[in-house]
C-alpha cells in the first residue's frame, strides 16, 4: 500500500496542489482527553486540485486537440 508521501509526490508530479486535508484523530484507549493528550492521527482525506491556470489550458488543450 503507498504511503501519503508516495500519493502526495504522484499528484505533484501530475500539476496537482493539495487544497485540503480532513484528518481524523482517536483517543488512545484510556479514552482520556486533556489539554496535553496527543490523539493518534487514524486517517485522512486528501483534495487535491489543479492550479485555475493549468486547469484552464488542460481544458483548452482537451476542446482543441492537435
Amino acid at each position: 500500500m503507498p504511503l501519503f508521501s508516495d500519493i502526495d509526490a504522484f499528484m505533484r508530479q501530475a500539476g496537482f496542489q493539495l487544497f485540503q486535508l480532513e484528518r481524523e484523530h482517536w483517543i488512545r484507549k484510556n479514552n482520556i482527553a486533556t489539554f496535553d493528550s496527543s490523539p493518534q492521527l487514524i486517517w485522512a482525506n486528501a483534495l487535491y486540485l489543479l492550479p485555475k491556470q493549468v486547469f484552464l489550458q488542460r481544458l483548452k488543450l482537451s476542446k482543441h486537440p492537435k
